[in-house]
């Protein structure tokens, strides 16, 4: 239509560029309203869960977390009837419920419902072990959702496509490095340090590793050992202190007698 945009009126430009600024508002304000209804579909669901201990009885002051996408969107604590009602986004959740003495729930719900068993007694336990006397730290990964727990644990679920990783190395202590070796589950060696398994039947999951500790001049370094040395050495600067003071005292006794003279 216009041969040259030079020759364009003025006042078309200005109506162009409001109409493609309004068009613009428009489109934004659609795809807003989009994302608004998205999450407004998702709505909260009010849901009572009760929770069943390994000996099938009702388990009271069990912390009870609800995860979504990698976080926490609720937790609360069961009463002396063993239940917690929790506000939950209607979505797939993972459940991870300590149940005190190293014991966990670990079970992921698809529907939310207005109420919620976790039975662990219906449930295969997996115990997380290691060769060492030390507490170390196991991620759990299921449906995309990363929980810590430590070993010497058992985790009750009937999940499949959980994820157990241990710790490629992981520090105990200031003098203390633990180096992870190779782990087995159910006496099968596994391939590096992460598995994917199936609550299926039983589980006995151990991951092994070599314990290096720093040592001076041979002697393993701990917390002890480092109390002996720090009171060696403070004897020793006392000694020199005191045999300095000496020293200058027979130095300073000696000018005055050489003056007096």
């Amino acid at each position: 239509m216009f041969a040259d945009t030079k020759f364009i009126n003025k006042d078309v430009l200005v109506w162009l560029m409001k109409d493609v600024l309004f068009k613009s508002m428009m489109i934004a304000l659609i795809v807003a309203m989009m994302v608004a209804g998205a999450v407004m579909a998702q709505s909260t669901v009010s849901v009572s869960v009760t929770v069943i201990g390994p000996n099938n009885t009702a388990v009271a002051n069990a912390v009870v977390q609800a995860w979504q996408s990698n976080s926490v969107v609720a937790q609360g604590t069961t009463s002396s009837s063993g239940t917690v009602t929790l506000n939950i986004p209607n979505a797939t959740t993972t459940f991870w419920v300590s149940l005190g003495n190293g014991k966990y729930i670990l079970e992921t719900v698809t529907t939310i419902t207005s109420s919620i068993t976790l039975n662990a007694s219906s449930y295969y336990p997996a115990t997380l072990a290691t060769n060492t006397t030390y507490s170390i730290p196991v991620t759990i990964t299921d449906n995309n959702n990363s929980i810590t727990a430590y070993t010497n644990a058992t985790v009750y679920s009937t999940d499949s496509g959980v994820t157990i990783t241990y710790p490629n190395q992981t520090t105990v202590n200031l003098f203390t490095v633990l180096k992870f070796v190779n782990m087995t589950v159910n006496g099968t060696p596994q391939t590096g340090n992460s598995v994917t398994v199936s609550f299926t039947g039983p589980l006995t999951i151990i991951g092994y590793y070599a314990v290096s500790t720093m040592t001076l001049l041979g002697i393993p370094l701990n917390t002890t050992t480092l109390i002996i040395i720090i009171a060696v050495v403070a004897v020793l600067l006392g000694i020199m202190v005191m045999y300095a003071h000496k020293s200058s005292a027979k130095k300073i006794a000696r000018a005055r007698s050489t003056t007096w003279v």
